[in-house]
């Protein structure tokens, strides 16, 4: 009994620091200065209801013997669940105003961050000043402060380059637990089919841990092949609430047990045989994960829309054929620009190299490369879409299946749209979705939409 029992604690010891670890990698790699991404000059741990500390990982010493301070004097102000509260006050848990720490309040205890900042103002830049007198020489003091868009706006504004100030604040909240509010968010979309447009409706409502997505009020299944099975439907909603709430959580049947997914059942994310669905799997998906990460930006802060289409380019005759999508502008983020000429999102797959294309099938490319300006303007930039040019070099038949060639990406926070994508045969436009044969020197050209900008 009593080896049992001392294996169950390693095993659970184990898996706590695993957690303190993991949430110091997130830090990492998504800070903005060198002095958190190269130096890793931070710390993480986790700690129970009573702020006693359980885990943490292997970081910086001076951060971690005083973390258990700055819980303390978070807790006297009875944080609510998934409160993120920031403080640097070395009389109150900090240790000097460089260092911030972020404290957010969970299920189970505290999940706790604490990263040296390149600058949080004061009389000298980098807030290291050689000859300080009084503590607020040397930059902004925090005191325990509940941390919403509006304090973080306020704090980051006393400080030098403060969008590297936000990113790593960011950062630090990320490595913490994602807070989703609850309530009802509802959103819309469209998808192009050839001569309407067809509706997306969604509801996502957050009770507590439980997350469910509704389509009613979708557009029924249609005469093309833009339907899809609720399985599609169900695999663009759980990408979306894992990108929102931990990018680096494992694929798993309990990660998304918390998470329902229901449409009416003929509807166009919930289609029945013999409906076809080669665009479904897609282009339909695609814009699920678009119309849902919408609903989700009514509660927090979600990257703009990205081109929301794979440009699915089929060539072929009896003696080849030939499969590629397409990469374009991805949204811009809260406090980045969206990347470009890439795909995200249900698709993340690459770019056939232009030496393997060309001595496998009988097309050449004659241009590949971004669009430039494609992508929204604001104050972070969507990311630019691609140009790709394919000549066939012998008869054979041509599909497109694309979007966003209407309705271009849209932005977020006031940010501008970005350009809608273009498809063109020996430049004159092709319809988004088209079928037809080409001669030997016809050239196709794909021009893909960049990204929304985030921001005004």
């Amino acid at each position: 009994m009593g080896a049992g029992i001392d294996v169950e604690l390693q095993i659970v010891g184990s898996l706590l620091r695993a957690i303190a670890e993991e949430m110091g990698a997130v830090l990492v790699r998504s800070a903005f200065s060198a002095n958190i991404k190269e130096r890793r000059d931070c710390s993480t741990a986790l700690f129970d209801a009573h702020g006693r500390m359980i885990a943490q990982a292997e970081h910086i010493p001076v951060h971690l013997g005083a973390m258990p301070d700055a819980v303390a004097a978070v807790m006297r102000h009875e944080p609510a669940r998934d409160d993120v509260w920031i403080l640097n006050d070395p009389y109150t848990g900090g240790t000097h105003l460089p260092d911030i720490t972020l404290v957010s309040r969970t299920d189970v205890g505290f999940a706790v961050t604490r990263a040296h900042h390149a600058d949080v103002g004061g009389a000298e830049p980098g807030s290291m000043p050689a000859d300080s007198r009084a503590l607020d020489e040397e930059g902004v003091v925090i005191p325990p402060t509940r941390l919403d868009n509006k304090a973080l706006d306020a704090l980051v504004a006393q400080m030098r380059n403060p969008e590297e100030r936000r990113g790593d604040l960011r950062a630090q909240t990320g490595a913490g637990i994602a807070v989703l509010p609850d309530g009802r968010y509802e959103a819309k979309d469209v998808l192009e089919a050839q001569a309407e447009d067809l509706e997306l409706r969604v509801a996502v409502t957050i009770e507590g841990d439980a997350i469910d997505v509704d389509f009613a009020g979708t557009a029924s299944q249609h005469d093309s092949n833009l339907n899809c099975p609720l399985a599609v439907a169900r695999s663009a909603c759980y990408f979306v609430v894992r990108a929102l709430v931990d990018p680096d959580l494992p694929a798993s049947g309990g990660a998304f047990a918390p998470v329902s997914v229901r449409a009416p059942e003929g509807c166009l994310v919930n289609a029945r045989p013999p409906a076809a669905v080669a665009a479904g799997n897609v282009e339909t998906s695609s814009r699920i994960v678009d119309v849902v990460m919408r609903a989700f930006g009514r509660a927090i802060d979600v990257p703009a829309q990205g081109q929301g289409t794979m440009n699915n380019v089929t060539l072929g005759n009896e003696r080849f054929t030939y499969y590629e999508t397409i990469g374009g502008g991805q949204g811009a983020c809260p406090d980045a620009d969206g990347p470009s000429g890439v795909h995200v999102a249900m698709s993340n797959t690459l770019s056939t190299p232009v030496e393997a294309l060309e001595l496998q099938y009988p097309l050449r490319v004659e241009r590949y490369g971004l669009r430039l300006g494609s992508g929204g303007a604001g104050r972070w930039r969507g990311g630019y879409g691609v140009v790709r040019e394919l000549r066939a070099l012998e008869p054979c038949r041509l599909s497109i299946i694309s979007e966003r060639r209407r309705h271009a990406p849209q932005g977020e926070r006031g940010g501008e749209p970005g350009a809608a994508g273009r498809n063109l045969l020996n430049g004159e436009p092709l319809p988004g979705k088209v079928t037809l044969d080409l001669a030997p020197g016809d050239a196709i050209s794909i021009e893909t939409p960049g990204g929304g900008g985030f921001g005004r």
